[in-house]
């Protein structure tokens, strides 16, 4: 059969999500928690969807408070993840290979194929990162008139694309990649 996500079968039942059956792990399910092995792609797609969304319709009335909030505690998250080892209380399953929180890079859980990942900074979804970060700058600038939240993003954006350039990219014949 098809897979339902890591760890489905080891978790009791919560309150809160009749489906979720994850032991031992945080943050607890809450209204906002679909299930708890943490990739970077998930908020990337809430981001992306707005844009698009707006792109389509012109319907800019979805920038709500809520979904401020929204972008607010994924900005964080982002922030927090970036040094897991040191500031995040997130924890689902033993990572098999602790990384090194200095790379500049967010932290993940999971592959977007929700597989547990080895190493936990991934380049391909930090790239992805990068594009939700500009997304969020232009939405924060464009609707919410919030120069702070625009430069925090921008801010975290430059620190991973410099992450990204300085370990993203591997030296192939004695000559760096381009």
């Amino acid at each position: 059969g098809k897979s339902q996500g890591p760890n489905r079968d080891e978790c009791p039942p919560s309150i809160l999500c009749r489906d979720c059956r994850a032991k031992n792990s945080t943050p607890e399910c809450g209204p906002y928690t679909f299930q708890k092995d943490f990739e970077l792609d998930s908020p990337c797609a809430v981001v992306r969807l707005h844009v698009e969304y707006v792109k389509a319709t012109n319907h800019t009335n979805i920038y709500d408070d809520e979904v401020k909030q929204i972008l607010i505690k994924m900005l964080h998250l982002f922030e927090i993840e970036q040094k897991h080892y040191q500031n995040s209380e997130y924890y689902y399953k033993p990572i098999p290979f602790k990384s090194n929180d200095n790379t500049g890079l967010i932290w993940s859980f999971a592959r977007p194929s929700d597989d547990q990942q080895v190493y936990g900074f991934n380049i391909p979804n930090n790239m992805v990162v990068v594009v939700a970060l500009d997304d969020i700058a232009l939405i924060a600038t464009k609707y919410y008139h919030d120069d702070y939240l625009a430069q925090r993003a921008q801010n975290l954006a430059h620190q991973i694309r410099k992450a990204l350039a300085h370990h993203g990219i591997i030296n192939f014949l004695g000559k760096k990649q381009k």
